[in-house]
């Protein structure tokens, strides 16, 4: 007796017990025309069983990948240097940084295949007068020049996302309801 399983309409499927009979008879010598004759299965669907393999998975098509694992091993490193350090790590500040001749679009493509994730930052804690004070000191006044208007906001950026590991969580200090700003 044959045990077949009908899946859908079309594709009928034999089990693992009728594939070992039929791939015994023919390591034993037997045509396929027996083999069809005596199981009552066709001689193609015959062929098909012992051609195929239980699980064969073809390998992926396709050009070479430009990052390898070494490479991202240095990207990763990069990001957690940033985060460690609380800067925003992008892309392109990623291709900058290493040197690579790749596209920012393959680094996000290969690091979201990875586990790295690129999110916003959650806002922390408010800058403390001493913070204040040292951001004033360092800027040099003399290099910057305005054109037309802008807004300048004490806190930053208001969507300051990064690269970060998908189990880092990002903190930016950010003031609470918006903090002060000058429109020049």
């Amino acid at each position: 007796m044959i045990n077949i399983i009908y899946y859908g309409e079309i594709d009928i499927m034999y089990g693992n017990e009728i594939k070992k009979m039929i791939s015994d008879r023919r390591a034993r010598g037997e045509t396929f025309r027996r083999i069809s004759a005596d199981m009552n299965i066709s001689i193609s669907s015959i062929h098909s069983i012992l051609n195929r393999k239980l699980h064969h998975h073809k390998k992926k098509t396709g050009p070479k990948r430009k990052l390898d694992k070494s490479l991202l091993l240095c990207i990763k490193r990069t990001i957690n240097d940033g985060v460690a350090h609380a800067r925003r790590v992008t892309s392109t500040g990623i291709i900058k940084e290493l040197q690579l001749s790749l596209s920012p679009l393959t680094v996000r493509r290969n690091l979201h295949r990875t586990d790295v994730i690129y999110k916003k930052a959650k806002h922390g804690v408010v800058l403390s007068k001493n913070h204040m004070t040292l951001r004033k000191e360092n800027i040099q006044w003399s290099k910057v020049i305005f054109s037309d208007e802008k807004q300048f906001c004490q806190d930053g950026l208001d969507n300051w996302c990064s690269f970060v590991l998908k189990n880092v969580v990002l903190h930016r200090n950010k003031r609470q309801n918006g903090g002060r700003g000058i429109m020049v």
